[in-house]
């Protein structure tokens, strides 16, 4: 009686076990398979469509998985967008310095729509080295920002003068 008993014990735990380790591996699928949220992946889109790309910087912004697109970073579990880094990291030097100038050619510009408030996880966001119309006021709005980077050149055309207007935040 007691070799059934520890037989079923030891089926049991083979079973418990092998329930265990197909959960474990679902669970790992299901990381490994997770994209952009759609919603999200509309929000960026609509940003695109805002932008002037010229060198087509933001040509990898296709198709279903934005998570993988080129500046776009997504947190492993959830799938949100937590990072847009779209710096213009072209240089006029050949080689790019700590101190050379970006490359205006690169640089994005146009309109940053709104659509960018539906990225709620948001925490880290780089424009810098581009040229865009304006700055808007909604980027204050974004309440998981950490990190803003908005140092850009601009022409300001009514003083005729070209500044550095925007300083690195980092909270």
């Amino acid at each position: 009686m007691t070799k059934i008993k520890d037989v079923r014990s030891a089926l049991l735990f083979v079973l418990l076990l092998t329930q265990a380790s197909t959960l474990a591996t679902s669970v790992e699928d299901t990381r490994a398979n997770l994209s952009c949220l759609p919603g999200e992946r509309a929000a960026l889109l609509s940003l695109k469509a805002g932008f002037d790309d010229p060198k087509h910087r933001l040509s990898s912004w296709e198709g279903h998985d934005c998570c993988s697109w080129r500046g776009i970073t997504c947190g492993n579990e959830t799938g949100y967008v937590i990072k847009l880094d779209l710096r213009n990291t072209y240089s006029n030097n050949l080689v790019f310095v700590r101190h050379s100038r970006p490359d205006y050619r690169y640089a994005l510009g146009g309109e940053i729509r709104s659509s960018m408030l539906l990225l709620q996880s948001l925490n880290y966001l780089d424009l810098s080295g581009n040229s865009f119309n304006k700055i808007p006021e909604f980027i204050g709005s974004l309440k998981e920002l950490r990190y803003l980077n908005l140092l850009i050149l601009i022409s300001l055309v009514e003083y005729h003068l070209s500044s550095a207007i925007y300083p690195i935040y980092s909270i």
